[in-house]
């Protein structure tokens, strides 16, 4: 396919990163609230910043992590500024590499725009706008490799294979699911219009790949981490693949015991398999959105997204990894997570914008400009506010809990919580590992009392059990405050009596 050449891009990236950075801005402004699992990242950077202060390094960390320490630590910025700082940045790096990809297999300039427009007006992924997640790391680089790998199909060039390479293994430092894109995204060469020797260039990639690997293996085998290291990734390895078949095989099973007759139960596995297909897809169409499905849907039946016999071929290749990593997760877990659908979602939004450009312009060209400018204009309102706005989806209660805690809840006091946000706002003395379980420990009694000054109970919408279960700890505890209507979720605190 014939390469875009955009010429110095440097005016554009930045004004496409600004964007992008105002957009993560306008979600933190709307919700500074720390997603619940994003507090682990942030005890563990805080972590390496202690360890190294008190001279013994950091004992467990991920790239992410590092990368957070390594912003407070330089900017002297809180933990959670410096962790929405790093991803806003990975955010901006993803919109522009994306706006890149689309304007190297669309072979024209204007594709860029299409692509930041796509990139910045997605709703789900605006929805992440905020958070605290390795997974912003994986994207932004799985997406940003996919640019030398666009080069490399034209050019064939060993330097463009390395970058890829490079680009992904530093996307499998934030998610290993990258490795997973690493093996597949080389089929990409063997689309009709690769120039040739397409399986020469498939394995030119994957040693490219393989290759960044011999300089750590080489000073493992020198300073004898050899065998620990083939053991931990072969473990991980195994783990990964046992965890997926023994997920799915006892969900056959419960299946097959509680919900299918005897004659059916030998067809639970085949079930289950329909089942969570089912379900993929429909959580697929809703991550997508109405406005992006209905692209999509219109540039499959009329076949006029535009893209390259190549792009197609790289298209369907991210798309493959996508579906693996989706449909392992699923199976290995039983539920849809959205993180697990973006890769996917990712490869999808490539055609549906080629195909709202071809739609504009027919629009266009049609007897009606101006009210095609119009739709314009109201569609991307939409889907900002779709993206934003998220009406009913906000717990109104925590931000006056949290608030509410940090003034009232001496720092330093013994907190014990089933909440990983009320315990980290808290600033007290937390057991983390407890926090998990804290819900069955308070409904079968056997919750602390003694040793915590604090009890902070998120009273969330599937554990309405929780309120009477309390009750029963009424002779040790006091009930200092409570957010959210009675009865309905919210937040309780309760102290320890004297």
């Amino acid at each position: 396919m014939p390469v875009a050449r955009a010429g110095s891009r440097l005016p554009a990236h930045l004004l496409l990163a600004a964007a992008s950075l105002a957009l993560s801005g306008l979600a933190i402004l709307r919700d500074p609230l720390v997603n619940d699992d994003g507090i682990p990242f942030l005890l563990q950077a805080e972590g390496i910043l202690e360890g190294f202060a008190s001279g013994e390094g950091p004992t467990g960390w991920s790239l992410y992590t590092l990368l957070i320490a390594s912003i407070q630590a330089l900017t002297g910025l809180g933990s959670i500024a410096s962790a929405q700082s790093l991803d806003a940045g990975l955010l901006a790096l993803l919109t522009v590499s994306f706006a890149s990809l689309l304007e190297l297999i669309g072979a024209e300039r204007r594709f860029y725009f299409w692509g930041a427009l796509a990139l910045l007006l997605f709703p789900r992924l605006n929805e992440y706008r905020g958070h605290i997640a390795a997974d912003l790391g994986f994207w932004a680089f799985l997406v940003a490799s996919l640019v030398p790998l666009a080069r490399y199909l034209t050019t064939q060039l060993w330097e463009q294979a390395l970058a890829w390479a490079l680009l992904t293994a530093v996307a499998a430092a934030f998610r290993h699911e990258a490795l997973v894109f690493g093996a597949l995204l080389p089929l990409a060469c063997l689309a009709p219009a690769a120039d040739p020797p397409r399986l020469q260039a498939m394995i030119r990639l994957h040693a490219a790949l393989l290759g960044l690997a011999v300089l750590p293996l080489v000073a493992a085998a020198r300073f004898g981490f050899m065998p620990p290291l083939a053991d931990a990734v072969f473990d991980g390895l195994q783990r990964t693949l046992q965890g997926v078949g023994n997920g799915f095989a006892e969900a056959a099973g419960h299946l097959g015991t509680l919900v299918l007759d005897e004659r059916a139960s030998g067809m639970a596995g085949i079930s289950l398999g329909a089942a969570l297909t089912a379900v993929l897809l429909l959580e697929l169409l809703r991550s997508l959105g109405l406005a992006y499905a209905l692209l999509l849907g219109w540039a499959a039946v009329t076949r006029r997204s535009l893209l390259p016999e190549s792009g197609e071929g790289l298209q369907r290749s991210l798309a493959l990894a996508g579906v693996a990593v989706a449909g392992a997760f699923v199976a290995a877990q039983q539920f849809v997570g959205g993180r697990q659908l973006m890769p996917l979602c990712l490869a999808l939004v490539v055609p549906c914008a080629f195909a709202a450009r071809e739609l504009l312009l027919a629009a266009l060209q049609s007897h009606r400009p101006t009210a095609a400018r119009i739709g314009l204009a109201v569609l991307v309102i939409a889907l900002l506010a779709d993206g934003f706005v998220s009406v009913g989806s906000r717990r109104s209660y925590l931000p006056e809990s949290i608030a509410w805690i940090q003034k009232s809840v001496p720092p330093g006091s013994s907190v014990f919580s089933n909440d990983r946000r009320l315990a980290y706002y808290s600033g007290g003395r937390v057991d983390w590992s407890s926090i998990p379980s804290a819900g069955k420990r308070i409904a079968s009694g056997t919750a602390p009392v003694q040793g915590a000054d604090y009890w902070l109970i998120h009273l969330g919408p599937d554990e309405k059990a929780l309120e009477p279960a309390l009750r029963r700890y009424g002779t040790a505890l006091e009930q200092v405050a409570r957010f959210g209507e009675p009865g309905s979720p919210g937040v309780l605190v309760l102290r320890t009596r004297q």
